[in-house]
């Protein structure tokens, strides 16, 4: 292959993955109604709520148990080192 083959090779291969502007500047100005905007912003809001699947009640009780206990054994952690700065406070100061 000779340099222009290859150079013609790299500009196709630029060219084809720029990406068009959907809008274009008139687009730009042109902005649907608040209202319109607003309605259709709700509207695929809800949409997407339809699409949302609720947890049945075993795996609820699970996520429950399992908030709980990371809850609890954050609040062991946390109450540790509170109990062991306590004393090295009073330790050191006292």
């Amino acid at each position: 292959m000779s340099d222009t083959e290859n150079l013609n090779e790299v500009q196709v291969e630029e060219r084809s993955t720029r990406v068009p502007s959907s809008r274009s500047k008139k687009d730009e100005k042109k902005k649907a109604n608040i209202f319109k905007r607003f309605f259709a912003f709700f509207a695929q809001v809800f949409a997407e709520l339809k699409k949302v699947q609720k947890p049945t009640k075993k795996e609820l009780w699970d996520i429950f148990v399992t908030v709980v206990v990371f809850v609890a054994i954050i609040m062991a952690i946390v109450f540790g080192f509170d109990f062991i700065f306590q004393k090295l406070i009073f330790w050191v100061f006292a």
